[in-house]
């Protein structure tokens, strides 16, 4: 055979050949590349709602003051857990990932504070807690800005206090307020909204 020959041949083994091999993306097409199925590990979600740094980013003086009708100043130290009403209250909120403790006094009244708190429980924690308040005579169930709520009224020697509990995912905001019950919801709600934006 000629070399111009030989060149041929090879040059029509080399077109049949090619004609041969798949065209890359027809067979890549539904299956995955290495890159695309190599193992991702997943990013922990972020907590959807964020328990503040700061009470002034739940509700300012202002804001609450509007909502009492009192004027009302944030207080210099954080309320107690004797707040809370109920001891499966309090054993939630000290058992609690992260808290945010609050209290507004009244200018001029003594005696007169406002606890709140917000409180990130596990899904166990606030189960048995939301159980425990759907089986007490006395908190009634509701909802406020469309999530899970509970609300009580207790009398002690100083005051009538409304309860309010609002749950969000996992998150529990907590009013004990020496208002009228709406305006304690109000608050409530408001807080809500400053949390979940």
């Amino acid at each position: 055979m000629s070399r111009r020959g030989g060149v041929a041949l090879l040059l029509i083994v080399g077109l049949l050949l090619a004609g041969c091999v798949p065209d890359p993306d027809e067979t890549d097409r539904g299956r995955p590349s290495a890159e695309a199925s190599a193992f991702v590990s997943p990013t922990p979600p972020e907590a959807a709602i964020a328990v503040p740094d700061d009470c002034g980013d739940v509700l300012s003086d202002t804001e609450l003051s509007e909502l009492t009708g009192q004027e009302q100043y944030l207080a210099p130290t954080p309320p107690s857990l004797e707040a809370l009403p109920g001891p499966l209250a309090r054993e939630t909120a000290q058992g609690a990932d992260e808290r945010r403790d609050c209290m507004w006094w009244i200018v001029d009244v003594w005696e007169g504070s406002l606890p709140l708190f917000v409180s990130r429980t596990s899904a166990e924690a606030q189960t048995a807690l939301t159980d425990g308040l759907r089986t007490s005579t006395l908190y009634t169930e509701t909802t406020i800005g469309g999530e899970l709520a509970f609300t009580s009224t207790y009398t002690d020697e100083i005051a009538i206090h409304e309860v309010v509990y609002v749950f969000v995912d996992d998150v529990w905001i907590a009013v004990v307020a020496a208002v009228e019950p709406a305006r304690a919801v109000a608050i409530a709600e408001r807080a809500l909204t400053a949390l979940t934006g």
